[in-house]
């Protein structure tokens, strides 16, 4: 990865983090997810309609992209939903975002694209960092510290990163039409249509009907919607120039980092020396692959 790829993943980790942060800390997970894919849908879709054709359309060959990414992505939003309902923001996160390191690096050997040792080593380094965000202490090291309730929606949420990566790496990848930012946008908004719809529809059947919870408001999910969407169109920008997408998938863990300290200053967890540890790892991880990951 170049450094300018690298400083555009910071920035989309940021965004994502924050997010995050904002569905944990905003009241009721389900009404404040719901509430940030409606603004996702509603507030870009006659813009990104009269797009489609003012500028040259997305090709009909992007539309198997869109879908198949915006499942994966409602699948995600689906296990983060119940996942922050179930435990801590430290236990979610973390996990969710620690399993997709090394599963798409694992999934992009048959098809060719074999890291190099070094890349392994940064790979590895992300996913020990991950794996001990979680803890509190490092004798609490023990398969109970991740076999929860809340365990089966982290890997739901985990699988629907791996899947919705490798889609639109896929896409960025194939597509010629999507090259640029503007392009990124454009995709962008179509996947998080497709995933609103999905999301919502999973949510009805496996929540039921949406609480009414007036202490959210509207602003601060149309703020969170705001920073998912130009968040992963970044990625999706580095994507069309960035042939290894593990790499990617790993730099954007960096978001952990910057996740595990902001919970500890809004939420009050504990285990700062662990965590302190395992976001040095990350960020050890994310050097290695940018300096010698190529």
């Amino acid at each position: 990865m170049t450094i300018a790829a690298l400083l555009i993943v910071a920035l989309s980790t940021f965004m994502h983090a924050g997010w995050n942060l904002l569905v944990k800390h905003g009241g009721d997970e389900s009404v404040f997810l719901r509430r940030m894919m409606i603004v996702h849908g509603v507030a870009g879709l006659l813009p990104f309609v009269v797009a489609e054709f003012l500028l040259d359309p997305l090709v009909p060959t992007a539309w198997p992209f869109f879908l198949g990414s915006g499942a994966c992505c409602g699948v995600y939003l689906l296990g983060l939903d119940r996942g922050y309902r179930a435990t801590d923001f430290t236990v979610v996160y973390p996990v969710a975002r620690a399993m997709p390191v090394l599963l798409v690096a694992v999934v992009e050997i048959p098809m060719g694209r074999v890291p190099t040792d070094p890349g392994w080593i940064g790979l590895i380094l992300v996913a020990i960092g991950c794996v001990l965000a979680p803890l509190t202490s490092f004798g609490g090291f023990h398969p109970r510290a991740y076999l929860n309730r809340a365990v089966v929606w982290i890997v739901l949420a985990g699988l629907g990163t791996v899947g919705y990566s490798l889609i639109d790496n896929a896409a960025a990848s194939s597509l010629d039409e999507l090259d640029g930012l503007i392009p990124a946008l454009r995709y962008g908004y179509w996947y998080f249509f497709v995933s609103a719809i999905i999301y919502l529809a999973l949510a009805r059947c496996v929540v039921g009907p949406p609480a009414d919870d007036r202490s959210i408001g509207w602003l601060r999910p149309s703020f969170a919607a705001a920073m998912c969407f130009v968040g992963y169109s970044l990625i999706i920008w580095v994507y069309q120039d960035t042939e290894q997408v593990s790499y990617v998938v790993a730099c954007r863990q960096f978001s952990i980092v910057i996740g595990v300290v902001a919970a500890f200053v809004i939420f009050r967890e504990r285990g700062v020396f662990v965590r302190v540890t395992a976001a040095v790892l990350i960020t050890s991880g994310m050097l290695v692959i940018a300096a010698w990951g190529q």
